[in-house]
Order: C-alpha cells, then sequence, then structure tokens
C-alpha cells in the first residue's frame, strides 16, 4: 500500500479538518479586538493592536503552507498535517504573502479613488448642511437617467421607432448610480484577486523545482487567463449557496439590527441573547454551506494552477531535412538482433587460462554453450 496515495474522500476529509482549525486559529488572532470594549483612557486598549500583527506574521504565512500541502508530487495524493503547519521557509512565505497582498491591493485603487473622490466632492461640503445630501442624490439620479434614456434613444430611433416620454431621476436613480459605480469598482477588486489566486500554488511548485517564482508565474498563466476566469466562475458557484442564504437573511434582519444598535446607543445596553439570534443563523451558514465547499474550491485552483502545459509542435515546424533524417535514424534502435553473447576468440580463451588457471572452468563453460 502507497502511503503516499490516499483515496479522495479521505485527502478531502483532512483538508477541511485542516479548514476549522485554521478557522479557530484565526478567530484567535481577531480576539485581541476585545481590547477595545475596556473603557476609555485604558492603557490595554492599546493590545488591539496584536491583531493586525498576529494577522501578518502568523496568517499571511500559514496560507503559503497550505498551498503546500495541497500541491501534490507526481503519482502523489496525501495531504499532510506536518505540511501544513510548517514554518520552514518562514522568511519566503512572509515575504510572498506580502507581496501578494499588494499585488491584491492594486486592484483596489479604482474602488478607493471612487470612494474618496465621493466623499471629498460630495459629502465633505455637506458636513455643515445635511439636508442637502438629498438634493444631490436627487441631482445624480437626474444624471443617471438622461444618460440612460439617451443610449436608449438611440437604439431606439436606429430600428425607426418613436421614443417614449421619459420620468424626470429621483433618489432613487441616485441610489442605483452609487450602486452601479461601487459595483464596477468591486468587480476590478474581484478581478484581481481571481487573477491572483494561483500565485502562491505556483511558488510552491517552482520552490520545488528551484526556479524563479515571478518567472515561473508568467509562463504558467501565458495563454490561460480565459481558462482561470472559468476556474474562478466555477468557484463562484459553489460559494454561490453560501452567498444566496446570507443575503436573503441578512435582508430580513436589516431593520432589527438597525432598531438594536439603536436603542444600545440611547440605553448603553445590548442584550445578548438577542444578539445571540442574529448572529448564529450567519454561523450555522458559514459551518454548513461556506467550510465544505472551502477545500473543494482551493483544490480545484491548485490542481489548475500546477497542470504542466502540453505544448504542440506545429507541422510546419518540424525539420524534415537529410541532416535531420540521418540524425532521426541515428538515434533509433536497429532492428539487427544483438548476439545473446559477446564472441571471444579462441587465442584470448587460452591465454587466459594461461595466464590465469583460475579462469579454466568460465572458458569450459562458454565453449559447452557456444557448442
Amino acid at each position: 500500500m502507497n502511503m503516499y496515495r490516499q483515496n479522495p474522500v479521505a485527502f478531502y476529509l483532512r483538508a477541511l479538518t485542516y479548514t476549522l482549525f485554521a478557522l479557530l486559529l484565526r478567530l484567535l488572532m481577531l480576539a485581541p479586538l476585545l481590547f477595545l470594549l475596556l473603557p476609555q483612557g485604558s492603557p490595554w486598549r492599546w493590545g488591539a493592536l496584536l491583531c493586525p500583527v498576529m494577522l501578518v506574521f502568523v496568517v499571511l504565512p500559514m496560507r503559503y503552507s497550505f498551498a503546500d500541502a495541497l500541491v501534490q508530487k507526481p503519482r502523489q495524493r496525501f495531504f499532510s498535517f506536518d505540511t501544513a503547519l510548517s514554518t520552514e521557509h518562514y522568511g519566503e512565505k512572509l515575504g510572498e504573502s506580502l507581496l501578494h497582498v499588494l499585488s491584491v491591493a492594486k486592484w483596489a485603487l479604482p474602488l478607493v479613488v471612487l470612494v474618496a473622490f465621493a466623499g471629498w466632492y460630495y459629502l465633505y461640503p455637506l458636513e455643515e448642511s445635511p439636508a442637502e445630501l438629498l438634493e444631490t442624490l436627487k441631482a445624480m439620479g437626474q444624471w443617471g437617467a438622461s444618460v440612460w434614456y439617451g443610449i436608449s434613444d438611440f437604439f431606439v430611433r436606429l430600428f425607426g421607432q418613436t421614443p417614449a416620454a421619459h420620468l424626470e431621476g429621483s433618489l432613487v436613480e441616485g441610489l442605483y448610480v452609487i450602486l452601479i459605480v461601487l459595483g464596477i469598482g468591486l468587480l476590478v477588486f474581484f478581478y484581481g484577486i481571481m487573477r491572483n489566486s494561483c500565485n502562491r500554488y505556483i511558488w510552491v511548485a517552482a520552490t520545488r523545482e528551484e526556479r524563479n517564482p515571478r518567472t515561473e508565474i508568467r509562463r504558467r498563466m501565458r495563454g490561460r487567463r480565459l481558462r482561470q476566469l472559468l476556474v474562478g466562475l466555477l468557484n463562484l458557484v459553489l460559494l454561490l449557496p453560501f452567498l444566496v442564504v446570507t443575503w436573503l437573511y441578512l435582508k430580513d434582519v436589516f431593520a432589527p439590527t438597525i432598531d438594536l444598535i439603536s436603542t444600545n446607543m440611547v440605553t448603553k445596553f445590548l442584550k445578548v441573547h438577542e444578539l445571540n439570534e442574529l448572529v448564529l443563523p450567519l454561523v450555522l451558514a458559514v459551518l454548513l454551506l461556506y467550510l465544505p465547499l472551502l477545500p473543494v474550491r482551493r483544490i480545484l485552483t491548485a490542481t489548475f494552477s500546477t497542470a504542466r502545459k502540453r505544448h504542440a509542435v506545429a507541422e510546419n515546424m518540424v525539420d524534415t531535412s537529410a541532416a535531420a533524417k540521418s540524425i532521426q535514424a541515428s538515434q533509433m534502435v536497429s532492428d539487427v538482433p544483438m548476439p545473446e553473447m559477446p564472441v571471444v576468440p579462441q587465442w584470448v580463451q587460452q591465454e587466459s587460462v594461461t595466464y590465469f588457471p583460475q579462469n579454466a572452468q568460465s572458458v569450459q563453460n562458454n565453449q559447452n554453450v557456444e557448442g
């Protein structure tokens, strides 16, 4: 039995066990945030700074250790907890983690710029007169409605029809404009996350083969971005049950949550049992819909990332010259049968017996075989 060849069910269950442990570890890394609940002026509130420090120096390198456990060697399928929790090459893993964060962060720049511009251009001037915010949203709705109807009227006239009367944009259309702009920024950010999702698995493969990770990433991803997008969409399908259930639940509890927060701000008293009733369904959604499919999504990405590319040589690129054919023929195995044993001349056998009498028996056996 090959100890490095687990069946798929055992491999999945071991990966799932690790994801549960990693979730508990991340919750432990967030525990220092509880220091913020202490009264104002307490020096212990500075303990909350331990949270980002532990996230950077513990959680980020662990992601590369987990990738090392998922990337399998040829003819192996074995998830090792020792590898997933290993601190080997810690400095390299930490450095690659920080580079990965920077690579993803640059894709968030459009979203950050949009939010910063909206805050500076629309919200900051309204600090002294918040009532003007509604007028600003209404103006944005009118602009969005005019752009939408202008585009639609162009296609209506293109097919010889007469455009219908349009309604003036309002506050609702202004909110739609904001959501559309933010949605575009989020799509760019999510595309950046998907584009960099294969990097840590390729880093593992490049490190094992002693290659440059940056060069290996470019080589493996060249011409495969469309298939990478398809893998990302498949991962989104696996994540969709959790997102749908969470969205439907949050939509129903939005108003009760606002009431609970408003009551807490007035009374300075939080009812724990009401908070548990709101949070418990989300915890169940994570445990039942998110975590069970998380190893599948990671294994799918790791398999795609480390799959070896098969290069096919075009027919017009095959060398058909006489020299190439001669070299190819010399490299082929000859059809002439080779003798089973080497042929030793008779005089060599006689001199061998003369100078080395102990070879007499061997020479006699060879003669019997030839006879």
